[in-house]
């Protein structure tokens, strides 16, 4: 899935997507939530553990 395509279905701003895939900024639960609902994946499924 591309950044767009992410972008689009979680409903979040492209820049701010690509700043928090590279590290650079710190979102709340909710941005996280939406972007793990896209991804059809559970929200710890984003975390490196």
């Amino acid at each position: 899935m591309s950044q767009a395509d992410l972008s689009y279905e979680a409903e979040i701003d492209l820049s701010t997507l690509s700043r928090l895939e590279r590290g650079i900024l710190n979102v709340g639960f909710l941005t996280l939530y939406k972007v793990a609902k896209a991804l059809k994946v559970p929200v710890r499924d984003l975390f490196d553990f």
